[in-house]
């Protein structure tokens, strides 16, 4: 008797383990996917002409995502490919938000900053899939 409840606990404990196991795996597989987000922001202040109402800021943000699966970052020429992609996404995204919600055309300048910090916004996991890849 002694002998079946001791091999309970062992398949219980490797079945447990085998369940962390997969689910640490499923995590790191979700943390290795092989592309970048974009996010392309832009501002919108809304001014309620109502007397004593705030103003609002709204961001409105398009994330796109860039795959660099099929690039070799330990390479400066792919790593420059990405950086070709991740700005081209950038302008693209911050064209497309223009196009649903107009820039202020006072403000030449708004569609330069949305474009940078569309381009900032990849550059953390950027940074951390080139030291990788190293």
């Amino acid at each position: 008797m002694k002998n079946i409840t001791a091999t309970h606990r062992t398949l219980s404990l490797a079945l447990a383990l085998t369940g962390v196991f997969i689910v640490t795996n499923l995590a790191v597989a979700q943390n290795t996917t092989e592309e970048v987000i974009v996010r392309a922001p832009i501002e919108r202040v809304n001014v309620k002409s109502v007397p004593g109402s705030v103003a609002k800021v709204e961001i409105i943000e398009l994330n796109r995502y860039v795959s660099f699966a099929d690039l070799d970052l330990s390479k400066p020429a792919d790593v420059a490919m990405l950086d070709t992609r991740i700005a081209a996404v950038a302008n693209e995204s911050c064209q497309k938000l223009s196009d649903m919600f107009p820039l202020d055309r006072s403000d030449p300048n708004e569609m330069n900053r949305c474009v940078k910090k569309a381009i900032a916004s990849a550059g953390n996991r950027k940074d951390r899939v080139i030291a990788a890849a190293h």
